[in-house]
């Protein structure tokens, strides 16, 4: 499964259905999916791949005490 996140509200979504099913006995591995660039070859794992490269391209807010 692929999802493209617009917000950072879609991230939390994400993980609340991945949470629901493993409340239920089942897993979903969640891999966060960058700008593939990194040295690990751009691995992807089984289960959600969240790319946020697609429509998450600005940062707008930044606090740099969280």
């Amino acid at each position: 499964m692929v999802v493209y996140t617009r917000t950072t509200s879609d991230l939390r979504k994400v993980a609340r259905f991945g949470w629901q099913l493993s409340e239920k006995g089942h897993k979903l591995p969640i891999t966060m999916r960058g700008g593939g660039t990194d040295q690990t070859g751009a691995a992807i794992g089984s289960g959600a791949v969240v790319n946020t490269t697609a429509r998450m391209d600005a940062i707008f807010e930044l606090d740099v005490k969280q």
